[in-house]
C-alpha cells in the first residue's frame, strides 16, 4: 500500500470483502528479481557518490553542487527502500520496526524520501532564479534551504505522528491510513510540484549550457510522471499485485538512477579514467562561455568566477599600463642621473597582460 492511497481500510470498510482485498502476497519470485536489479543499480550510484565527495575540488564536480548533489541522493535512497517497505515486498511483521507505519509512511516515504529529492531540485531551479532574476549569489547553506523546504510536510508529519494517522492491520500485514491524512498528502505533495512548476515556467528560457536547467525539469517531470502512475496503480488496485508493485518500485529507482547518472556520469568518468586532460577541456569550454552582455543566463558558480576575473582583469589593466609607464621613466631618468643599471626583471611581461590577453 502506498502513501497517497485512498483505498485504506479505514476509508474503505464499507466493502464486504474487505478483508480479503488489502491481503497482500508478498516475498514472490518478481519481489527477488526486483530487489536483485535495485541491488545491481544501487552499487555504481553509491560509487559515484563516494567519487564525488572524494573529489569535491575538482572543478568539473566542484560544479555539480556536491553537497546538494550527495543530500539528494541520500533522499533517492531512503525513498526507494521505504517503498520496498510499503509496499510490502517482503512483508511486515507485527511488532517489528517494520511494522511502524508512521515511520515508513510519513517520516521514510514522504519526507525524507520522495519529498527531500524533490526539494533538491527544487532547491536548483531556486539557484537558478537568485542568479538570473534577482542577480544574487547561489543560496550557499543547501542543508538549511532543503529542511526549509520541507518544513510544512515535517509539520505534517509530527501531527500524524502524534495523533496516530496510520495503523498496522495484522489481518492485512500492512497499513491503513485515515482518509483526512491521505487528502493532507494529496494537498501537501502537489504542492511542491506547484513550486516545481512555477520556478520552471519562470527560466523557461535559459540557454546557458553549463546550468543544468533541462536536466533538472526532466528530473521534476520524471517525479510528476511516477506520483501520476502511483495515482493510477494504486486506484486500480493494480499494486496488490507483484507485478503492480514492483513496476512501482522500478520506477522510483529508475527516476533515481537517471537522473544522477544525467548529470554527473560525464564528470564522475573522466575524474577516475582520464582527468587532466578533460580538465582542460573544461577549461577551455568555460573561456568560450560568451561575456555577461551577451548571455546573462549564468548558474554555474565556474562561469560566476571566470566572468568575475575577466572583469576585474579589464578594471585593473589600465591602471597596470599606467603605473608600468612610470617606473619606466623613473628607470631611463636614473639611468641619466648615476649610469646604466639593469633591471632584475621586466615588469610589462610579468605584470602587464597583453591587450589581446586580457580581453580574451
Amino acid at each position: 500500500m502506498d502513501l497517497f492511497t485512498f483505498n485504506n481500510q479505514e476509508a474503505c470498510s464499507f466493502h464486504p470483502t474487505n478483508s480479503t482485498q488489502f491481503s497482500v502476497k508478498s516475498r514472490q519470485p518478481l519481489d527477488y528479481i526486483t530487489v536483485g536489479v535495485i541491488s545491481l543499480g544501487l552499487i555504481p550510484f553509491i560509487a559515484g557518490n563516494v567519487v564525488m565527495v572524494k573529489n569535491k575540488d575538482y572543478l568539473p564536480i566542484k560544479t555539480k553542487s556536491v553537497e546538494l548533489t550527495v543530500v539528494s541522493s541520500i533522499g533517492g535512497v531512503i525513498w526507494l527502500l521505504s517503498c520496498l517497505v510499503v509496499n510490502n515486498h517482503f512483508g511486515r511483521p507485527k511488532d517489528t520496526i517494520w511494522s511502524v507505519c508512521s515511520l515508513w509512511t510519513f517520516w521514510m516515504q514522504a519526507c525524507f524520501g520522495f519529498a527531500l529529492w524533490l526539494n533538491c531540485l527544487i532547491l536548483r531551479l531556486i539557484n537558478l532564479y537568485f542568479i538570473l532574476v534577482l542577480r544574487r549569489p547561489v543560496v550557499k547553506w543547501s542543508t538549511v534551504a532543503v529542511l526549509m523546504l520541507l518544513s510544512p510536510i515535517i509539520v505534517f508529519s509530527i501531527c500524524a505522528s502524534a495523533l496516530h494517522a496510520s495503523s498496522f492491520k495484522p489481518a492485512s500485514g500492512n497499513c491503513s491510513v485515515g482518509r483526512g491524512w491521505s487528502i493532507g498528502l494529496l494537498i501537501i505533495i502537489p504542492f511542491y510540484f506547484c513550486c516545481f512548476l512555477g520556478l520552471g515556467i519562470l527560466l523557461r528560457n535559459v540557454r546557458s549550457i553549463f546550468n543544468e536547467y533541462r536536466l533538472i525539469v526532466n528530473g521534476g517531470m520524471l517525479a510528476l510522471f511516477f506520483f501520476l502512475l502511483t495515482l493510477v496503480t494504486i486506484q486500480t488496485k493494480v499494486y496488490q499485485e507483484p507485478a503492480g508493485r514492483c513496476f512501482l518500485v522500478l520506477a522510483v529507482s529508475g527516476t533515481v538512477f537517471y537522473y544522477f547518472f544525467a548529470r554527473n556520469w560525464e564528470a564522475l568518468y573522466h575524474s577516475v579514467f582520464n582527468r587532466e586532460e578533460y580538465l582542460e577541456r573544461f577549461l577551455a569550454q568555460l573561456n568560450s562561455v560568451p561575456s555577461r552582455s551577451h548571455n546573462r543566463n549564468f548558474e554555474n558558480p565556474a562561469e560566476m568566477m571566470l566572468f568575475d576575473a575577466r572583469e576585474e582583469r579589464r578594471n585593473l589593466h589600465d591602471e597596470v599600463q599606467e603605473l608600468d609607464q612610470q617606473l619606466t621613466k623613473l628607470v631611463e631618468q636614473y639611468k641619466k642621473e648615476r649610469g646604466s643599471i639593469t633591471p632584475r626583471g621586466s615588469v610589462t611581461s610579468s605584470l602587464a597582460p597583453s591587450r589581446e590577453e586580457s580581453f580574451k
